[in-house]
């Protein structure tokens, strides 16, 4: 579904992604992990379009995109969650996910929404909740049922279990594999390497912007160089 070659990006002058290549099977948990500032929320924004391409190829099923604008990528199906779940906290859960679905001129909508709430229930009895009074798993569910409304094909998914409490961390996960089984694939950047290789069908680990190791989740489960570094054996 996704395959991203050569790929060099940055903020301003700093390059931070140097030459990165990987792929995304559809259908998949593919994720990616690394150390803090090795550029994996780089990537995704890289791929979202809120950062530029300096060089390379972003292809998603087979149409070239690293030239299209973010609202765009969106309209493809390639939708982000971001790191620090980024919810409006001045607004509803109901007005949080109805902007999720921005986009969207097709009259499944309120159909959508109804069946997403089964999916989360915790947010059924918030719909006229601010967002910004829930808890940090509350709000993280918000985000993560918001992008679903755009009706995603490829889900970006940016630190979901970042500042959650274990019990919430083990509920997020469920839900991306919940997720993916409803036909949605799944790109997981995740601090959480363990969950993360867990739940992956393959994995990446990037260093200072390029790729340095590949392989099944499991496999990376058991890797030496990965266990020492990553899940702190």
């Amino acid at each position: 579904m996704l395959e991203v070659s050569d790929l060099y990006a940055g903020h301003g002058r700093i390059e931070i992604l140097k030459g990165l290549s990987l792929k995304v099977p559809a259908g998949q948990i593919v994720t990616l992990i690394g150390a803090n500032g090795a550029g994996k929320t780089t990537s995704l924004m890289t791929l979202s379009g809120l950062v530029p391409v300096r060089k390379g190829r972003i292809a998603f099923e087979g149409r070239t995109v690293e030239k299209l604008a973010p609202d765009e990528r969106v309209k493809l199906g390639i939708v982000q969650v971001p790191e620090g779940r980024r919810i409006f906290s001045h607004l509803t859960v109901q007005e949080n996910l109805d902007l999720g679905a921005y986009l969207r001129s097709d009259s499944d909508v309120g159909k959508d929404r109804a069946e997403l709430l089964e999916l989360f229930p915790i947010l059924k009895d918030r719909l006229q909740q601010l967002a910004g009074n829930m808890s940090g798993g509350e709000q993280q569910m918000l985000a993560m049922a918001r992008a679903l409304m755009a009706r995603p094909r490829l889900l970006l998914l940016d630190e979901p279990s970042l500042g959650l409490a274990p019990k919430m961390i083990d509920t997020v996960f469920q839900l991306i594999r919940r997720i993916n089984q409803r036909g949605i694939t799944v790109l997981l950047v995740e601090q959480n390497a363990w969950k993360a290789l867990e739940i992956a069908s393959y994995a990446y680990v990037i260093e200072t912007g390029k790729i340095k190791l590949e392989g099944a989740g499991k496999e990376l489960l058991s890797n030496p160089v990965v266990k020492q570094l990553y899940l702190g054996e």
